[in-house]
């Protein structure tokens, strides 16, 4: 019962995360690129996938290898799979953000050698 409950609140989490950036996605008040958006939505939908399996998996009675043991080990070994790809969505959502935030430091130093450039040419000559 309380499995039950812990799993759907985190699926109502992850579906409210999701619809966040969503929403920051369209709002464009900031640079938030298609890729950051492609790899959180594709995380998301693979965290459902696994939350529900997971759930699937203890009502049907897979969390006991008594009986059952081919099964349990497929099951929990494309589980491990499962996860193994969200930790590489992760580690790319990662990379993305550090990315951005190089080329966004970039773009600062670029503004202030211009405007000191700019400066300089502004400067009387003596």
């Amino acid at each position: 019962m309380l499995l039950n409950g812990v799993l759907s609140l985190a699926m109502v989490a992850i579906i409210l995360l999701a619809m966040r950036e969503v929403w920051a996605f369209h709002r464009k008040r900031e640079v938030y690129h298609l890729r950051r958006l492609t790899l959180r939505l594709t995380t998301a939908g693979m965290l459902l996938f696994l939350l529900v399996s997971v759930l699937i998996a203890v009502k049907l009675g897979l969390n006991e290898p008594y009986g059952l043991e081919r099964q349990f080990i497929v099951f929990w070994g494309s589980i491990m799979l499962l996860v193994g790809g969200i930790i590489c969505l992760v580690i790319a959502d990662f990379q993305t953000i550090g990315d951005d935030a190089l080329h966004q430091a970039n773009q600062y130093w670029d503004e202030i050698a211009k405007t000191l450039a700019d400066h300089h040419k502004e400067a009387p000559k003596e």
